[in-house]
């Protein structure tokens, strides 16, 4: 199927200067550009909502809609070639995509636009390109512009007049005989949304890899463990806004209940964070973030003493502390077994210990084991190894740790093979 826009110059010429204003010719008259007045879509967000992945096209291939998913691999290009095509808050488009085949393709800013039955445009000399209805459902109505189109240089539409055979450069985005159009959603771009750009780049499908930024808020986190003798820790929230341009952003501590946000209001925070430190209280607390009246789901994040039992939240002192009633647990091994060994050399202990508050309710005895070994060791030392000096003769080393819960012993002992002496 063929559809084409046929365009008709009016030029003035003011002394070397030439304008020219463009209006589809129908049926040998010229139609004027009268202005109409265009209403906001409802329910906007502040800022701008974002187009990305691609769009197809059977006859150019593939366009870009922002570089943010710019690459053959849908990856970040935005440091190389920023650019991206948005919807501002009044409904307007800017911006633009790009084809490797025609070039950049702008969304407003436009002048000398077709008017085509079944495709409102804004105002003339405005935004050609714009969206209607009440977000997230919206309509797309007006015309974007393939730059190599024009007579600019370069493709970058600098010079809005067609080129002299017969292409303008010209993508209507709704239309009708037969009806077609471009439209979104909650989830993403309409089914068979599809744009018109004439017989150079034919039907553009916009559903089937183009997206748009959903307005959405996650908020992900972590606990934490608190130290022996202290009453919080630090854990870590991270979050994303979309759009980025979304206001009023906060993050609040919903329970227990918080008469302030952790992060202030009024996009005083980055639209997205990873690993932001937060001090968490012994127990659970629940987050949220929010922009107006959007909000993330809940995000729970706990604080511990110890997991594994070795400490206990004292609420008389409101601090971690070690827990006297665990079972203490005591090991003591040569790592390379080595039941014999020859006069003079010496052995390697490995020692673990559990239940205890650390390794000062232990010792280790043995030949010349320094009596203070243990308790030199460093408080949250769990295990640990000591090397023996020269042994001559048969050797146990012993382990024992106590607390007011129970003790444990454990031991090893090494034969030493005396050296013999030839007559």
């Amino acid at each position: 199927m063929t559809y084409f826009f046929s365009e008709h110059a009016a030029c003035i010429k003011l002394a070397v200067v030439t304008v020219c204003s463009m209006a589809l010719l129908a049926g040998g008259l010229l139609l004027p550009q009268v202005a109409s007045a265009q209403t906001p879509p409802a329910n906007m967000p502040t800022g701008a909502i974002d187009l990305a992945g691609y769009a197809w096209s059977s006859n150019i291939g593939w366009i870009s809609l922002n570089c943010k998913t710019g690459s053959a691999t849908a990856s970040d290009i935005c440091a190389t070639a920023d650019y991206r095509v948005s919807i501002n808050s009044a409904g307007n488009m800017t911006g633009y995509a790009w084809s490797s085949n025609i070039g950049w393709i702008k969304f407003g800013g436009l002048g000398g636009y077709p008017i085509a039955s079944g495709n409102p445009e804004a105002t003339p000399g405005a935004n050609p390109a714009r969206v209607t209805g009440t977000y997230p459902n919206l309509t797309f109505a007006g015309f974007a512009r393939a730059c190599s189109g024009t007579l600019s240089a370069l493709g970058t539409c600098s010079n809005m007049f067609p080129r002299t055979d017969g292409w303008d450069g010209w993508i209507s985005l709704k239309g009708t005989g037969p009806a077609y159009g471009v439209t979104m959603n909650a989830t993403g771009m309409g089914t068979s949304s599809y744009a018109w750009g004439s017989d150079v780049v034919g039907w553009i499908d916009m559903f089937t890899r183009a997206d748009w930024e959903v307005t959405s808020i996650t908020l992900s986190g972590s606990g934490c463990t608190i130290a022996r003798g202290f009453s919080s820790c630090t854990g870590s929230l991270s979050w994303k806004y979309l759009p980025a341009t979304l206001p009023n952003r906060s993050i609040w501590r919903t329970s227990p209940a918080s008469a302030t946000p952790f992060q202030n209001i009024y996009n005083q925070i980055a639209s997205t964070t990873s690993n932001q430190p937060v001090t968490l209280s012994y127990g659970t607390s629940v987050w949220r973030a929010q922009s107006g009246p959007i909000y993330s789901p809940v995000r729970p994040l706990s604080a511990v003493c110890n997991a594994a039992g070795l400490d206990r939240w004292s609420t008389t002192t409101a601090r971690c502390e070690f827990n006297a009633s665990s079972t203490v647990g005591v090991t003591l091994t040569i790592p390379t077994i080595r039941p014999f060994i020859r006069s003079g050399d010496t052995v390697s202990l490995e020692w673990d210990i559990s239940g205890v508050p650390d390794s000062k309710s232990c010792t280790l005895t043995g030949p010349a084991v320094p009596p203070t070994y243990m308790s030199s060791q460093s408080t949250s030392t769990f295990s640990g190894t000591f090397t023996s000096t020269a042994l001559s003769s048969y050797s146990t080393f012993t382990l024992t740790c106590t607390t007011a819960g129970g003790s444990d012993t454990a031991s090893v002992s090494v034969e030493v093979i005396p050296t013999v002496t030839e007559i």
